[in-house]
C-alpha cells in the first residue's frame, strides 16, 4: 500500500522479484499516480504485477509493504527521492504475524473499495 511511489530502485526490485516468481501485488493512491513525475505504477502494471489505485473519497495515504504474511515494514516514508534524500522520515519492520494480518486486512478492505 503506496501514497506515492517514485524510486525506480523499489519498482525495479519488485519487478525483480515478481519476474522470479514471487507473489507481488498492490495498491497506490490515485491522485499520486496522476500527478507524481516518474511514479512506478505503470512500469508495475505493464510487467504483469497486480497493481491498481484507490483513493474512493480520501487519500489512500498509507505506506505499508508486508513480506511473506509475517513481516510489515511502515511509517512516515513515502517510496519517493524525497522521503530518501529530503525529508526526516521514519521506518519501522516489525516481525509479528498477528500484526502483518491485521495490515492485510487493511489492505482487503481498501482492495474491495470502489476503483476511482
Amino acid at each position: 500500500m503506496a501514497f506515492s511511489m517514485t524510486l525506480d530502485d523499489i519498482g525495479a526490485e519488485l519487478i525483480s522479484k515478481f519476474h522470479s516468481g514471487i507473489s507481488i501485488e498492490g495498491v497506490m493512491d490515485d491522485s499520486q499516480v496522476k500527478s507524481n513525475t516518474g511514479s512506478e505504477f505503470e512500469k508495475l502494471a505493464s510487467s504483469g504485477i497486480k497493481v491498481t489505485r484507490r483513493g474512493v473519497g480520501a487519500l489512500m495515504h498509507q505506506k505499508v509493504i508486508i513480506i511473506d504474511h509475517s513481516i510489515v515494514i511502515t511509517g512516515s516514508y513515502n517510496f519517493s527521492s524525497s522521503a530518501e534524500n529530503h525529508n526526516d522520515e521514519s521506518v519501522i519492520v516489525i516481525h509479528d504475524t498477528s500484526i502483518a494480518r491485521q495490515f492485510l486486512d487493511e489492505y482487503n478492505r481498501i482492495m474491495a473499495q470502489r476503483s476511482p
